[in-house]
């Protein structure tokens, strides 16, 4: 997959893979706030990107049906 920057690191927006729909990031140092490292910080990254994974997911169900 090409997902890596020049630098080597992944290209994402706030945990969103950008240039892999439907691929997501966790644990990466400031992923969207400054705790997101800890346990309680990727606990809330989670919470986030599990909105925007039911976002994905529903959009490309609804484009089967």
């Amino acid at each position: 997959m090409p997902v890596l920057d020049r630098k080597g690191l992944i290209r994402h927006d706030g945990g969103v893979v950008v240039d892999s729909p439907g691929m997501y990031l966790m644990g990466m140092p400031f992923l969207r706030r400054r705790k997101s490292t800890l346990i309680d910080g990727a606990g809330a990254d989670a919470h986030d990107l599990s909105a925007h994974l039911n976002s994905f997911i529903d959009g490309h169900v609804d484009a089967l049906v």
